[in-house]
């Protein structure tokens, strides 16, 4: 049984305020009800203690996830140093996706306790708790959980936050939804090439020399003067 200790010291407690409750035919009325005020608002404080204690506990990580998440700290680590290496993002990646599944081993026993707890005490089903709860033993969709580390497009680092990592998110579906479509492709294709190339060569704006023969290129007329001059620069026999 779960924090059995703490139930057990709560019941040694329990044992020995009863055994100094005013009991019998002795005591008038108005100490009873005097003791019994007493005695609720003292079982409201000392009980506090250990749900505090008992909340700790759960929300401690156990062993393996804590030696999962050095081991997820130390990939995270490797991946700073070398951003671009793919064996090095890769084991980052599952480094994390094992952190989550730890976890997600351990609240299972919790969120089957407290469903059983709810529906012992008449609690109607919640929509919210019965999902965990189906989650936790291997249901729903199968797409796990939320990510908890994604990767930054604009700086190659792996982000954790939780009040960047949604943006993120929303990035990378931005950029998804300004992809052009199949039929502007080979216009957008064009424009990005072109682009491209003239940011080339805006740092070497270079002006190439004026050819006064240049206007006659392309020119279906050929005239006596260029016949001969074509003819003078051809290599004899």
């Amino acid at each position: 049984m779960a924090h059995s200790e703490l139930k057990q010291s709560m019941g040694v407690w329990l044992d020995q305020q009863v055994a100094t409750a005013p009991i019998g035919d002795d005591h008038p009325a108005e100490t009873i009800i005097a003791w019994w005020l007493g005695f609720k608002r003292r079982l409201t404080a000392n009980i506090k203690r250990p749900n505090h204690e008992a909340e700790t506990r759960r929300r401690r990580p156990s062993a393996t996830v804590q030696q999962l998440q050095t081991a997820a700290q130390e990939a995270a680590a490797a991946l700073d140093a070398a951003p671009h290496d793919p064996g090095r993002l890769t084991a980052a990646v599952e480094a994390q996706v094992a952190v989550s599944g730890a976890m997600r081993a351990d609240a299972k026993s919790d969120d089957l306790a407290a469903r059983r707890s709810r529906i012992s005490e008449g609690e109607r089903p919640s929509r919210g708790h019965t999902a965990l709860v189906h989650e936790a033993n291997g249901g729903g969709d199968g797409g796990g959980p939320a990510p908890t580390t994604l990767k930054d497009s604009t700086s190659g680092q792996l982000v954790s936050d939780p009040d960047r990592v949604p943006q993120i998110i929303a990035n990378y579906w931005r950029d998804v939804s300004a992809l052009p479509t199949e039929t502007e492709l080979p216009m957008a294709t064009k424009q990005a090439t072109l682009a491209e190339v003239m940011a080339a060569l805006r740092p070497h704006p270079l002006r190439l020399p004026a050819d006064p023969e240049g206007d006659q290129l392309g020119s279906p007329e050929v005239s006596s003067a260029e016949v001969a001059k074509a003819l003078r620069a051809t290599p004899r026999g």
